[in-house]
């Protein structure tokens, strides 16, 4: 693999491993906020 093809590879790795970390932390404020009652 060359290594314009990594760079471009590792930005597009980055950006949706940000907004899924970013979910995922929406996810376990809501949970921990709005419905603490919910979680076992």
């Amino acid at each position: 693999m060359k290594r314009e093809d990594e760079a471009r590879l590792f930005r597009f790795t980055l950006k949706h491993s940000i907004f899924l970390a970013s979910m995922i932390g929406l996810l376990v404020m809501f949970y921990a906020y709005v419905m603490p009652g919910w979680a076992p």
